[in-house]
């Protein structure tokens, strides 16, 4: 049980924005400042990691959440309100940067994920957002290999098997059943291609 736990907050969903983040600028063609990278990976840290961080330990605090996993659905939904707007705002603040769209993209997709599984809290249904996280970085993965067409398979296959251990850690804790931690990867996978697909079309 122990070990579950720290899997859970190993692999918070909040990490995964930096992590892609990072992933991203390591494995585009390099043709951007290093300073740029560097501000863009801090607003990134900043947006998506330390002011989640503080408005959920303000919320536990005021004791409007009991955990950080968000284990409830009412608790749900007013972070994932919060966390869909700070995540749709950097979407579109990086795309009119216009040298880092495929980031921009992942952002956004990201925020179509959290929608989504805000809408299907009406329908008492409480999707993982452990495994939407991974599930994204996943779909982003292949979105990257796709359009720097560069091979990514030892990338992909750490994504899938970070999944199992991620998803095996929350079933174990009894935090989701099956159906939440697949539906949640599968969104969070699909998101990405989704985005991505729009404004290659548009």
């Amino acid at each position: 049980m122990k070990t579950e736990i720290i899997i859970s907050y190993l692999f918070h969903p909040v990490l995964f924005s930096t992590v892609g983040t990072l992933l991203f600028f390591s494995i585009q063609p390099k043709y951007l400042p290093k300073a740029f990278e560097h501000k863009i990976i801090t607003v990134v840290f900043l947006s998506t990691y330390v002011i989640p961080v503080i408005f959920l330990f303000l919320l536990k605090k005021k004791k409007s959440i009991e955990s950080y996993h968000l284990k409830t659905i009412n608790e749900r939904k007013f972070p994932i309100v919060f966390f869909f707007i700070i995540t749709l705002l950097l979407g579109f603040r990086l795309l009119q940067l216009h040298v880092i769209d495929l980031l921009a993209y992942s952002f956004l997709a990201g925020a179509l994920s959290l929608s989504i599984i805000f809408a299907l809290l009406f329908l008492k249904i409480k999707t993982s957002l452990h495994t939407v996280s991974i599930g994204s970085l996943t779909g982003f993965i292949m979105v990257i290999s796709y359009h720097f067409k560069i091979q990514l398979l030892v990338l992909l296959m750490l994504s899938f098997i970070l999944f199992g251990i991620i998803a095996t850690a929350r079933l174990k804790l009894k935090a989701h059943n099956l159906q939440e931690v697949l539906l949640g990867f599968v969104i969070g996978l699909l998101s990405q291609f989704f985005i991505y697909g729009l404004f290659l079309y548009l």
